[in-house]
């Protein structure tokens, strides 16, 4: 074999080895992600990290102490769970967006339109109050596409569905604090987008044994100012459970089975799961 032909055959490998590092690399898998492990999805979450902004040392796809560093300022910054593990709810929220450092003479319009998101979307993946923004300050930033789906998803809300909701948040949470309020709200959500529960406000919050208020009643009760104001903040986006499924308040009623479930959040006196 001559040089030309060694040279080319060498080119074919390597452009092969690249095209099928690239394919495995596509997707963060299913797999939690912790300092030790190895592999494709390893290097893809180090990808991710490094396109947002962070910092995971070499895109090698190992998960040493840098990956681990940035891991845990990603979770910090976006609001999960800070614990360094890669696990369902850090690895949708890289994959649903990026983040962006504000700089001086930004705002909500010039991030929006240059990321081709909408103004909406920024306030409600950050849970801005303001458009006020701080020079340093990091922002989720969602893709036009997943926005549009949940603001249609919810934009069909009818006024029992939003009452009704309204009375479930002020029966389960009364006394928690407003975050806890929005988290309920945005549990019966979940629940409507997932497929283990009814696609609907009714279906899920009358659904068989999952409500204590609904067994004993206290559902039918007025719901408060601030449980319409809850159910208003999670119809816009905010989600404070991190995508939970399921809460309890284990002091007022333990539950074997949900103890059993690794706890996502905790507010006030509830703790959120998947």
């Amino acid at each position: 074999m001559d040089k030309r032909t060694l040279t080319v055959v060498l080119l074919v490998v390597m452009v092969a080895l690249l095209v099928a590092t690239a394919a495995s690399a596509a997707t963060l898998g299913t797999r939690s992600l912790s300092l030790g492990s190895r592999g494709s999805d390893v290097q893809e979450l180090q990808r991710l990290l490094q396109q947002n902004g962070f910092r995971p040392g070499p895109i090698d796809g190992i998960f040493g102490n840098m990956t681990h560093g940035a891991v845990l300022s990603y979770q910090r910054v976006t609001g999960l769970p800070t614990v360094g593990v890669v696990g369902p709810l850090t690895s949708a929220k890289l994959l649903s967006g990026l983040t962006h450092t504000v700089k001086r003479g930004d705002s909500l319009y010039i991030i929006a339109k240059n990321y081709n998101t909408a103004i909406d979307a920024l306030r409600r993946s950050n849970n801005l109050n303001t458009d006020m923004l701080l020079v340093g300050q990091r922002l989720v930033v969602p893709s036009r596409q997943a926005a549009a789906t949940k603001a249609v998803a919810r934009a069909s809300l009818s006024t029992n569905e939003r009452e009704l909701l309204a009375r479930i948040v002020h029966s389960e949470a009364q006394g928690e604090p407003f975050s806890g309020m929005v988290a309920v709200a945005a549990v019966v959500f979940n629940r409507v987008d997932s497929k283990q529960f009814p696609n609907t406000i009714s279906g899920v919050i009358q659904q068989p044994y999952q409500f204590e208020p609904v067994l004993n009643g206290w559902v039918n009760k007025p719901a408060s100012p601030d449980a319409y104001r809850a159910v208003d903040a999670a119809l816009g986006g905010q989600d404070p459970s991190f995508g939970s499924l399921f809460f309890y308040n284990p002091v007022k009623a333990p539950h074997k089975w949900l103890g059993e479930k690794p706890v996502i959040v905790r507010i006030g006196n509830h703790v959120f799961l998947k």
